[in-house]
């Protein structure tokens, strides 16, 4: 991974972390994103520190302001001109309904738009750096849900974990829709379950004090939860396999829903419409 530019969002705890860790140790640049500037500092520096690769970046956006994500996006731009690696890990999971800074449901904007947001606006530098890969951290959760058209937003009857599931499959839909857009560009794009692991974000997920602890004593460490998404963003074994889905690190086929091409370019278009006032989509 020497002379390679790569990009880990939601990097500074958990899952995103460990994979920033994996990837310096591997002799990439890593850029690490995070809503916090004092805690992407100091993740930056435990890493330079650790690993003995200076060239750890710490970048900030919170990914609930699509003005943030945008932002990210052009200062990538400015300070390289090109992107090896792209893993859309940045997730948040919240019990009530609240709303980001554009007024969208935050599991939405922040799990799913976002992201759809940032790959977009980074695809030129994708280019650049081809045969490059987007990997997008996804849930087996995924297979629970549908996309709620006529409620998107889960203004009626919220439930978190539905909404959090939407996300996930929106994640998927995304994986395969970009993948079929990027056929034969040199960019492959494939998304993962990361297993059950032990962080912050499934913590908040299980609402019930008994499923917590649960999860908590059967969940795995987040330096195994990055094992996936280190193998796709790495491993000469996936090198030019794109549009799939894998669970830890072996492919699965896609649900039925998820497979729904139609579905996929609906959900397309209706991304394109909520970020229009903020950017113009890569054709």
């Amino acid at each position: 991974m020497n002379n390679t530019v790569c990009m880990v969002t939601g990097a500074t705890a958990g899952i995103g972390k460990a994979t920033a860790f994996g990837l310096a140790k591997q002799g990439a640049t890593v850029i690490i994103v995070g809503r916090n500037g004092e805690k992407a500092e100091q993740v930056a520096a435990e890493i330079r520190q650790r690993v003995g690769n200076v060239d750890v970046v710490p970048m900030i956006a919170d990914f609930a302001s699509l003005e943030q994500v945008l932002n990210l996006a052009r200062e990538c731009h400015r300070r390289y001109t090109r992107l090896d690696v792209l893993i859309n890990n940045a997730a948040v999971v919240t019990q009530t309904r609240q709303e980001s800074q554009d007024g969208l449901e935050l599991m939405f904007a922040v799990n799913y738009l976002a992201p759809f947001l940032l790959t977009n606006q980074l695809l030129d530098l994708l280019r650049k750096g081809v045969p490059s890969r987007i990997v997008n951290v996804s849930s087996f959760g995924y297979k629970q849900s549908a996309i709620q058209f006529d409620d998107l937003q889960y203004v009626h009857q919220f439930s978190h974990r539905q909404a959090y599931y939407q996300t996930r499959l929106a994640m998927v839909l995304f994986t395969l829709t970009l993948a079929r857009r990027l056929e034969g560009t040199g960019i492959t794009v494939n998304c993962l379950h990361p297993g059950i692991v032990k962080t912050n974000l499934s913590y908040n997920y299980m609402a019930n004090p008994f499923f917590r602890f649960f999860e908590q004593v059967i969940a795995a460490t987040p330096e195994k939860g990055a094992e996936p998404s280190l193998y796709l963003a790495t491993s000469p074994d996936v090198a030019g396999i794109t549009g799939k889905y894998f669970e830890r690190k072996s492919m699965k086929p896609v649900s039925d829903t998820a497979s729904h091409q139609g579905l996929q370019e609906r959900l397309w278009e209706v991304s394109e419409s909520l970020i229009e006032q903020y950017a113009s989509i890569v054709k």
